[in-house]
């Protein structure tokens, strides 16, 4: 090992060890971004839970339980990376369970939807489905292949925008409040969409559960979907 290198490493060493998010409760802005995202990630958590706990008859099982439990364990490593400043790994984690969520959605109706490697015809197949034919479910679904292509030019670097370098100490990830503001309103429309599909696809079970859980998760829906999701004309 050169000196170059093992002075580089030991300076690495230094700053994983000192690393700390001690002081973030001073740091207001990351405090709102993650209050925001926590308050949408904490909604789609009591459904999924709930809807799992549900077992006369089981609502959540096999694969479809496991993608959406998958679902959870996806947006919540995207907030854990996007308050360390990883910005990139964060929106990566969000693209994954945009995938994630729908090949537990429609599971039940494609038993082979999670075999499917194509992405294009994954979200062709589940654009099929009756479910989809309709209003407001058409449009969530072509909204989220939109965010998915968005969040996939990372992966490829399409542009400036897309690259975060992450190579030697001083290129580790610092903190930026535009990119975390992104993240937090991706976070928003990605589980606000997530939670109008469950809420229609369950919409029995969902009228059932615990009023507390209910009302976080009503009051984490646009406004203009509540009455649809309450039956209400």
């Amino acid at each position: 090992m050169s000196r170059e290198v093992k002075q580089d490493f030991l300076t690495l060493k230094k700053f994983i060890k000192e690393y700390s998010l001690s002081s973030f409760e001073q740091d207001t802005i990351l405090i709102k971004f993650l209050s925001q995202m926590h308050k949408k990630y904490y909604s789609l958590m009591a459904l999924i839970y709930e809807l799992k706990e549900i077992d006369s008859p089981v609502i959540l099982d096999g694969k479809q339980r496991d993608f959406l439990l998958e679902t959870i364990s996806d947006i919540g490593n995207s907030i854990f990376l996007s308050i360390n400043g990883a910005y990139k790994p964060s929106r990566l984690m969000l693209r994954s369970s945009i995938e994630t969520f729908l090949k537990g959605f429609a599971i039940d109706k494609l038993s082979d939807i999670d075999k499917e490697k194509r992405i294009y015809q994954m979200f062709d197949n589940i654009k099929a489905l009756d479910f989809f034919l309709n209003e407001p479910n058409k449009t969530i679904l072509s909204d989220l292949h939109s965010l998915y292509a968005d969040l996939s030019k990372d992966i490829h670097t399409a542009d400036r925008d897309n690259m975060q370098h992450t190579s030697s100490l001083n290129y580790f990830p610092t903190k930026s409040e535009k990119s975390l503001e992104d993240i937090c309103k991706i976070n928003s429309n990605i589980i606000s969409s997530f939670l109008i599909l469950l809420c229609q696809k369950f919409n029995k079970e969902f009228h059932i559960i615990h009023h507390t859980n209910k009302q976080i998760i009503l009051d984490n829906i646009p406004r203009k979907n509540r009455q649809m999701i309450m039956n209400i004309e």
